[in-house]
C-alpha cells in the first residue's frame, strides 16, 4: 500500500530511485537512503525497469477488478431516489432495505444487485445502512412505566435480611 503520497509521486521516486542505480552508478543501499524506501524495494525496481531500460514498467498500474454496474449519472439518480424515500418510489413504508433498494436498481436501471453487497454501494455513495429498531408496533410506554413503578416492585423478590446469628460457624 503506497502510504507515501499521491501515485504519481511514487512512480517519480522509483524512476528516480533507478536512474541513480543505472544512469549514475549509485549503490542500492545509498538510492535506498535517498529517496526513503527498502534496499530490496530498489533492488526490485531495477530489476522491474530491466535496468533502467523499461522505466515505464515502474508506472502505477489501475487495480484490477470489475467495473461498476452502475455509472456517475445512475448513481447519482439512484442517490436522489433514495433520499425521496420509499414511498416515493412506491414502496408502502417508509423503510428502505436491502431487497427493496435492489428492486429500485433493477427497475430504474436494469442492473441486478444481490442484497448483501449494497451496503458496499450504498458506503461508496456515501451513504450508510440504517436498522431500524426492533419494537413491536403495540408498544404502550405509559402502561409499561406504570408496570414498571408499580407492579413490579410488589413482585420483585428481595434479599433477605440477615443477622450475624444466622451465619454458620
Amino acid at each position: 500500500m503506497n502510504t507515501q503520497g499521491s501515485e504519481t509521486s511514487a512512480e517519480a521516486v522509483r524512476i528516480r530511485a533507478v536512474r541513480l542505480v543505472c544512469d549514475q552508478g549509485w549503490s542500492t543501499e545509498d538510492v535506498a537512503q535517498a529517496v526513503g524506501r527498502s534496499q530490496r524495494s530498489v533492488q526490485l525496481w531495477v530489476q522491474k525497469s530491466r535496468h533502467g531500460k523499461k522505466p515505464e514498467q515502474l508506472r502505477t498500474k489501475k487495480a484490477p477488478g470489475m467495473k461498476p454496474k452502475l455509472n456517475k449519472t445512475q448513481r447519482a439518480k439512484l442517490i436522489n431516489l433514495l433520499r425521496k424515500g420509499p414511498v416515493a418510489a412506491g414502496f408502502l413504508s417508509q423503510l428502505w432495505t436491502g431487497p427493496r433498494v435492489a428492486e429500485l436498481i433493477k427497475r430504474e436501471f436494469g442492473v441486478s444487485y444481490h442484497a448483501n453487497y449494497l451496503p458496499a454501494l450504498l458506503r461508496s455513495l456515501g451513504m450508510t445502512v440504517q436498522r431500524p429498531k426492533s419494537r413491536p408496533s403495540e408498544r404502550n410506554e405509559k402502561v409499561i412505566a406504570h408496570w414498571v413503578n408499580h407492579r413490579w416492585p410488589a413482585i420483585k423478590k428481595s434479599p433477605k435480611t440477615r443477622s450475624l446469628a444466622d451465619l454458620p460457624g
